[in-house]
């Protein structure tokens, strides 16, 4: 790294010395300044850091919220139980073989064969 930024100065330091120089007055002449095109550039360019900001900090809040240990704990609580219900619910609707009835459960007052 040390060597490559060594090689440019050494390459650039003698062609900058090297160059003529412009006459810079001829260039104003032809261009005028104008403040209002300026402002403009400068608020779209402010414009576009303030996007870039906002998005930024959105990601981050996003970030911290989707890898809060809190929530994530929460989330995987709530992926288990979840799991732990549709399995109890598979085992209820399951098939049952007619010889794992009992008689008391065909009815449905709960009273038992008459």
């Amino acid at each position: 790294m040390v060597a490559v930024l060594a090689a440019l100065s050494v390459t650039a330091g003698p062609a900058a010395a090297i160059a003529p120089a412009q006459d810079t007055d001829a260039e104003l002449d032809t261009t005028e300044f104008d403040a209002n095109e300026a402002e403009g550039t400068v608020d779209s360019v402010r414009r576009r850091l303030i996007a870039i900001a906002i998005g930024t900090g959105v990601m981050l809040v996003l970030y911290i919220w989707h890898t809060d240990p809190r929530r994530r704990f929460e989330v995987a609580t709530r992926r288990r139980e979840r799991r732990e219900a549709q399995e109890r619910m598979g085992l209820e609707d399951g098939f049952v073989l007619p010889s794992e009835v009992d008689e008391g459960d065909l009815t449905d007052d709960g009273a038992g064969p008459d």
